[in-house]
């Protein structure tokens, strides 16, 4: 099935039909080279593509329908979309066609044989689905949908600001809010949260009263 070209330059393909030249380079192997033939999206594709029109037109030739294929997907990979639109359009109304088909057949057959209208119902009814799936592909390929991505913060520790000014955390906020509490009018408070019966005076009146007795008794 494959063949092999005489050299880089030559661009004349076998005489076979479906033969797949073979372009080997310098730095690989007879193998390697044949297996990047056969492995050519565009070759599989022509492979199965003249197995299926062999009866109908028998001398199509196997890298005619690959050249041709390759040709549309480049139009493809550069933004031309509208062979694809045109393929699943035409595809649509051929399930439609068949789903029309298949339903007519099965009503003929509701009489006298029911389990017949049964299967051709439901062959019916698959060909109505696959054409309206392949519409909404259609559609989704003419208006693509918008993806809203939203962001997750995974971030455990402080972050950064640029600016240099840094953000307190709420926890940061309401402990010093409670601090402040405590030294409001220079009231002293009891820690609640303990049993011991000692209270401890607040240093900041600890100093003005020493200093006021300092004045006290140098006037």
């Amino acid at each position: 099935m494959t063949a092999k070209r005489p050299t880089a330059t030559s661009d004349v393909y076998p005489p076979a039909a479906d033969a797949i030249p073979i372009l080997q380079r310098e730095d690989e192997s007879e193998a390697r080279a044949a297996a990047r033939a056969l492995l050519r999206p565009t070759v599989n594709s022509a492979r199965t593509l003249r197995r299926v029109l062999q009866q109908e037109a028998p001398t199509l030739v196997l890298m005619d329908l690959a050249d041709e294929l390759t040709e549309q997907c480049l139009k493809v990979c550069g933004g031309d979309m509208k062979r694809p639109e045109a393929l699943l359009l035409t595809q649509a109304e051929t399930l439609n066609a068949l789903f029309n088909d298949l339903a007519r057949r099965a009503y003929d057959h509701l009489g006298e044989y029911g389990d017949a209208a049964d299967r051709l119902f439901r062959l019916a009814f698959r060909a109505q689905g696959q054409s309206r799936a392949t519409l909404e592909t259609l559609g989704a390929l003419k208006n693509p949908p918008m993806v809203f991505a939203k962001q997750a913060n995974v971030t455990t520790g402080p972050q950064q600001v640029n600016n240099g000014v840094a953000r307190a955390r709420p926890q940061e906020i309401e402990t010093g809010r409670s601090e402040l509490l405590e030294k409001t009018h220079g009231e002293p408070r009891l820690d609640t949260r303990t049993t011991s019966s000692t209270v401890i005076g607040n240093p900041v009146l600890a100093t003005v009263d020493a200093l006021n007795r300092a004045e006290n008794e140098g006037g």
